[in-house]
């Protein structure tokens, strides 16, 4: 290691040199944290921050030396101490310098994701790193890796306080995220930050607008189908349209575009996941005081019972699970359409609600009354 780090030492001007170097330490770096330690030790940072600052057009060069970065970012002393010595603006520059390559992208935004993970939000606001990041993915709207690493540091940027999350909103990045929904559908991780950073943000004006868009709750909901075996991604889904749902206009947009389907099926096949049953009776009560229930298609309005009565059957000490679905069920049976539909299944809604209002009576009591009422 030591060679090897005064090797490039000795021959700062021979880019192919630096090239080798920084593979060599990379990937002895790449596995073992004893092996990280000692190359951080041995000045070994300090070789690669000075290849990226003599050789920054060398496109060889700098893809390595991103790379070397990124697995060195061992912890919180050698992040600082990175960034200390400008590893952060040296990082945006190989991005500007080199914006085609989308190897250096993922390498860079891949040492960014780590140096920035417990940095001080003033450090974050004084660099160019949510430019960076958005110019990385606009660049790259097809890389599917690109899109992946960016959006993954805009969803941690999208926890921390409001100054971060006004620089994400004003920098346009939440653009980024519905051009990721429209070009990455099927692909798990790059919804799951786009969710998550929507998720976020959601109490802000700009992402309000941003989500009623017109066809923005549509392409929600087609990732959801999409990414229906994966748990997070539904976990996510049922979220933001139950966060939707909460207010009439964008509820009767959430029905229009096919919600209610989307969160049926996540709920049938994430049925061992208590926070998908959770959020999807949420969702399932909240439309369920919709007229447009009143009428919804005679295919899925059962699937709708059976979907409650299974969340309810699962977790049954679940108050979450309980309260929601015996206020879907209320909600549902108010319209004597859908009363006909439950009455078939008499028997098993009231034995339902018999168990939810004896292991939650004051949740549970006086809505189940209401529904065995409705549906006699």
């Amino acid at each position: 290691i030591v060679a090897v780090i005064d090797g490039m030492t000795a021959n700062g001007g021979n880019a192919n040199i630096q090239e080798k170097g920084c593979n060599i330490l990379r990937r002895l770096a790449a596995y073992h944290l004893e092996i990280k330690l000692t190359i951080v030790e041995s000045d070994g940072v300090d070789a690669v921050l000075n290849n990226m600052m003599t050789h920054s057009a060398n496109e060889a060069v700098i893809r390595e030396a991103c790379s070397a970065l990124s697995v060195l970012c061992v912890d919180k002393q050698t992040r600082t101490f990175i960034i200390q010595q400008g590893g952060v603006l040296l990082l945006e520059n190989a991005m500007e310098i080199h914006i085609g390559s989308s190897l250096i992208q993922e390498n860079a935004l891949d040492a960014l994701c780590l140096l920035s993970s417990d940095a001080d939000s003033e450090i974050l606001l004084t660099s160019n790193i949510i430019t960076s990041i958005k110019d990385s993915l606009d660049n790259h709207i097809e890389e599917s890796n690109v899109q992946r690493r960016g959006l993954s540091i805009l969803r941690n940027f999208s926890l921390r306080d409001e100054k971060i999350k006004s620089s994400i909103e004003s920098s346009g990045c939440l653009d980024n995220c519905t051009k990721a929904l429209e070009m990455h559908t099927s692909t798990p991780n790059v919804i799951d930050s786009a969710f998550s950073i929507f998720l976020h943000l959601f109490n802000r004006s700009e992402c309000q607008k941003v989500l009623l868009r017109r066809g923005m709750i549509e392409l929600i909901v087609h990732a959801m189908m999409a990414n229906v075996q994966s748990q997070r991604t539904q976990m996510l889904g049922c979220s933001l349209l139950c966060a939707l749902c909460e207010t009439p206009h964008s509820r009767v947009i959430v029905v229009d575009a096919c919600g209610l389907e989307a969160t049926v099926y996540a709920m049938l096949t994430q049925f061992s996941s208590e926070s998908v049953q959770d959020k999807g009776c949420r969702i399932l009560s909240c439309c369920s005081l919709d007229p447009l229930m009143a009428c919804y298609s005679e295919e899925l309005n059962p699937k709708l019972v059976d979907t409650i009565l299974t969340a309810m059957d699962n977790f049954p000490d679940s108050v979450k699970v309980h309260e929601n679905a015996v206020i879907a069920l209320r909600n549902f049976a108010s319209y004597e359409s859908n009363a006909v539909i439950l009455r078939p299944h008499a028997d098993r809604v009231a034995n339902s609600l018999r168990k939810s209002v004896a292991k939650f009576p004051n949740e549970c009591a006086a809505r189940a009354n209401d529904t065995l009422k409705l549906i006699r």
